[in-house]
């Protein structure tokens, strides 16, 4: 059997179903020459399991998981979610079925071992994860505790979600400095986030993907168009793309590195789900959701919020966001013509409007124009103050629930 790479220095977690279980992976690892590693018993979904300890530090973690028990995948993911990018996660299951294991590559799990364990294959797997993930990590510098990833969804085109985005990272830019914001635009097939700022387009993420492995927060920085305001921006390709040429392993290394690298990470999704959307809202630490007050894009919407409850994401923190709304007297919102009051929208979507910018076409429209700062064009300064606070509060909400305990105190 061939023994892990290092592994003196390999150390790592065990949560088994059962004894037996226990049993067999510590006689593997053991055989393998790992000796500082551990194995308990319980089950992924027990209240109050505590996996890691405060502080710990391991190169890998092996999860028992019962791939048809809903609360346990939802369970993973929030380990996923918390620890993904810092150590090799390698599933074993008594029932790998090929949907089961197709859920778990959408996750971002690749190494699965099958039960009962074979020594051989437990020591295979736990070779390619963590090689893999020092591959992958970026140590040039440690994460950033404080960045935040906000991925927008839309519902429905032209709805000015890639302008509400820019011009929020403008914002951003503008009250927490430069060089702390970047926009991923992930819509391969009609990005537009740079044409918005005027930015010529150097590399996008399926240049970076040529290279996935190698990908760090250097590397980035250097695919990364920059605008004076001090938003950098990773343009979407010249030219269309299939959605299925994105790999899942390129979306996490990109947003791994923008985390390490900024501090507000926005990033444009495509219409459509793909196959990696739900990949890239797992890493996300909150959605905001589109709309307008119309009757097709508040029923969108609602899809939206179904396939996310659907997808097992509804642990995400949602928030909705009404574009070009029209406003009447003191700025209050009206119905438009054809269209459908917050309050109506607020029963079809079963939820509040969390926050509404008005329908200022002519600012917005000059600063799509001239690749601008809607606070730099006439009319728009209070438009752009409108989305800057708006977004701003979506931050600050996210990065509370995200942040340590010990930091709330």
């Amino acid at each position: 059997m061939e023994p892990l790479a290092t592994s003196r220095e390999v150390d790592g977690v065990a949560l088994l179903r059962s004894p037996e279980t226990k049993a067999a992976v510590t006689d593997a690892l053991k055989a393998a020459g790992i000796t500082t590693a551990r194995a308990i018993v319980g089950e992924l979904k027990q209240p109050g399991l505590r996996i890691i300890g405060p502080g710990a530090r391991h190169q890998f973690l092996l999860l028992d998981v019962n791939l048809e028990d809903g609360s346990e995948i939802a369970a993973l993911e929030k380990v996923i979610k918390k620890h993904g990018h810092e150590m090799a996660i390698v599933v074993t299951s008594a029932n790998p079925t090929v949907e089961g294991c197709r859920l778990l590559m959408r996750l971002g799990i690749v190494e699965v071992v099958p039960q009962p364990i074979q020594s051989k294959d437990l020591v295979q797997a736990l070779n390619m994860a963590v090689e893999r993930q020092r591959r992958t990590a970026d140590t040039s510098r440690p994460p950033t505790p404080q960045s935040v990833v906000l991925s927008f969804l839309k519902a429905g085109g032209g709805l000015g979600t890639t302008a509400l985005i820019v011009q929020a990272a403008c914002a951003l830019a503008r009250d927490k400095g430069k060089s702390q914001v970047c926009v991923l635009d992930f819509d391969v097939q009609f990005g537009s986030a740079a044409l918005y700022l005027d930015l010529p387009q150097k590399l996008s993420l399926l240049d970076l993907m040529q290279s996935v492995d190698q990908v760090d927060g250097s590397m980035l920085r250097d695919a990364m168009a920059h605008h004076r305001c001090g938003v950098d921006v990773l343009a979407a390709p010249l030219l269309v793309h299939p959605l299925d040429a994105v790999s899942l392993d390129s979306v996490n290394a990109v947003i791994d590195a923008a985390r390490r690298e900024y501090r507000y990470v926005l990033i444009d999704l495509p219409q459509a789900w793909t196959g990696w959307t739900r990949g890239v809202l797992n890493a996300s630490d909150g959605v905001a959701l589109v709309l307008q007050l119309t009757v097709p894009a508040v029923r969108q919407a609602r899809r939206q919020i179904d396939t996310l409850l659907e997808e097992g994401l509804n642990y995400l923190p949602l928030s909705t966001i009404a574009n070009r709304v029209e406003t009447g007297m003191f700025n209050r919102p009206k119905k438009p013509d054809g269209g459908v009051t917050a309050k109506e929208a607020e029963a079809v979507l079963k939820r509040q409007i969390d926050y509404t910018v008005p329908n200022d076409f002519q600012p917005m429209f000059k600063a799509i124009s001239l690749g601008q700062p809607l606070w730099e064009v006439s009319g728009g300064r209070s438009t752009s103050r409108r989305i800057g606070q708006a977004i701003g509060k979506i931050m600050a909400s996210v990065e509370a629930i995200h942040a340590p305990a010990a930091a709330r105190k």
